[in-house]
C-alpha cells in the first residue's frame, strides 16, 4: 500500500499551455518548470492545435487563453468536458494586445475549472 501512495504522491501535474503569444507561453513554461510538481508536456498557439494536443497528450491541466485564435472558449470548454472530463481547464483572461477580458467569474463557461487574469507587460 505504501508503494501506491508514494507513486501517486510523486506524479507531476502534466500541463498543456495554449496561448497565442509566444512570450506568454515561454513565461508560463518557465514558471511551471521551476516548480517540482509540474511537467509542461506541450504548447499550442491556436485552438485547433490545443484540442489536437489535448486529445493526444492527455494533460491533467490545460491553460487556455480566452483570446486564442481559432477557438471559442465556451464551446471548447463544453466539448472538452464531454470528451475528456479528466482534463482540468483554466481559462487565462486578460488585456493582452489591448483586449479586455471576455470572461469574468459569473460567466465562466460550463466545463471550465477556473480562470486566471493574465498580467500584461508593465501591469501589476
Amino acid at each position: 500500500m505504501h508503494d501506491i501512495v508514494a507513486a501517486a504522491a510523486s506524479r507531476k501535474v502534466r500541463v498543456l499551455i495554449a496561448d497565442g503569444d509566444p512570450r506568454t507561453r515561454r513565461q508560463l513554461r518557465a514558471l511551471l518548470e521551476a516548480e517540482p510538481d509540474f511537467d509542461v508536456v506541450g504548447e499550442a498557439d491556436d485552438g485547433a492545435l490545443a484540442l489536437q494536443l489535448t486529445r493526444w497528450l492527455r494533460p491533467n491541466l490545460l491553460l487556455l487563453d480566452e483570446h486564442l485564435p481559432a477557438v471559442r472558449s465556451r464551446e471548447f470548454a463544453v466539448a472538452l468536458e464531454a470528451e475528456l472530463p479528466d482534463v482540468r481547464l483554466v481559462l487565462l483572461t486578460g488585456t493582452a494586445e489591448g483586449k479586455e477580458p471576455r470572461t469574468t467569474y459569473p460567466t465562466i463557461p460550463r466545463g471550465s475549472d477556473g480562470f486566471q487574469h493574465e498580467i500584461g507587460p508593465g501591469r501589476k
